[in-house]
C-alpha cells in the first residue's frame, strides 16, 4: 500500500524544484510546471525534455513523472524509471523517493525491497516527510532492512513533526504499545488526536481505544500538547 501513496509527494518536489538557483533554467523549468498545473502536459512534456536530456535533474524528475501517470501518452515505466534514476543519482529527492516507490512495488523494475529502504532513506535524508514515514514503515516491517522499532519510531517521528498523519498515527501507536519509545499514553493519545484531525480512521479508532486508559488531567495534558504541536507544525517553514 506504502507504494501507491506516491502523487502528493511528487507535486510537492516538482513545486519545490521551481525555486532552484538557476535564474534561466529556473524559469524554463518554471515554464514547463505552469504547464504541467494547467494540465497541458505536452507543453510541459515539450519544455522538460530538452532540459532533462542536457542533464537537468528537475526536468529528469519531471519527465519520470509524465511517462509513470502517462499524462502525456501511455504510461511507460521502464521510461520513468530511467528518468527518475538519472534524476535520484543526482540527488533530486522527489526522483529518489519515486524511484523507491518503484522498486518497493515491482513497478518498471523487479521487485527489490532492499533497493527500495535505499532511496526511501535518501529522499528522508533530504527532509520528504513520505519518504520519511516508509522507511519508517520498512524499519517497523523489516522489510527491506534489520527489523528495528527505534529507527521506526525516529523516522515516524521525523513525519510526523512535518505534520503527516499516517506517520502521527503510527508513532502514536508506538507509544502506545511501548515499541522503540518508552510506553507513554498521554504521547500515544498526542498523537493520535493530531492524526486524527486529518480525519485518519484509524487515529480516531486508536483514541476511543486508549482514552479509558487514562485519567481526565492526563487526557487535558495530552490535549495541551497536542495544541501545541498543532502550532509548532502550522509555523514550521
Amino acid at each position: 500500500m506504502r507504494a501507491q501513496r506516491w502523487i502528493g509527494a511528487v507535486l510537492v518536489a516538482l513545486a519545490c524544484a521551481t525555486g532552484a538557483a538557476v535564474p534561466v533554467r529556473a524559469q524554463t523549468f518554471a515554464d514547463g510546471f505552469a504547464a504541467f498545473q494547467a494540465g497541458d502536459f505536452t507543453a510541459a512534456l515539450e519544455l522538460w525534455r530538452p532540459l532533462a536530456e542536457a542533464g537537468d535533474p528537475d526536468a529528469q524528475y519531471g519527465l519520470g513523472w509524465l511517462f509513470r501517470a502517462g499524462l502525456a501518452g501511455p504510461p511507460d515505466p521502464l521510461k520513468a524509471f530511467a528518468w527518475f534514476q538519472k534524476a535520484a543519482e543526482a540527488g533530486q529527492a522527489g526522483a529518489q523517493f519515486s524511484l523507491a516507490t518503484m522498486y518497493d512495488a515491482g513497478e518498471g523494475v523487479p521487485l527489490d525491497l532492499a533497493q527500495a529502504a535505499t532511496w526511501y532513506a535518501r529522499a528522508a535524508a533530504q527532509g520528504l516527510p513520505e519518504a520519511q514515514y516508509n522507511l519508517g514503515f520498512m524499519y517497523e516491517r523489516g522489510e527491506g532492512v534489520a527489523q528495528s522499532s527505534r529507527q521506526a519510531a525516529d523516522w515516524f517521528r521525523q513525519s510526523a513533526e512535518a505534520g503527516h498523519g499516517e506517520a502521527q498515527n503510527d508513532l502514536g501507536a508506538l507509544y502506545a504499545m511501548g515499541r522503540g519509545v518508552e510506553r507513554d499514553l498521554v504521547q500515544a493519545y498526542m498523537w493520535f488526536r493530531l492524526a486524527a484531525e486529518g480525519a485518519n480512521e484509524k487515529a480516531l479508532a486508536n483514541l476511543a481505544l486508549i482514552a479509558p486508559s487514562l485519567a481526565e488531567d492526563e487526557i487535558a495534558e495530552a490535549e495541551l500538547l497536542a495544541a501545541q504541536r498543532r502550532e509548532e507544525i502550522r509555523a514550521a517553514p
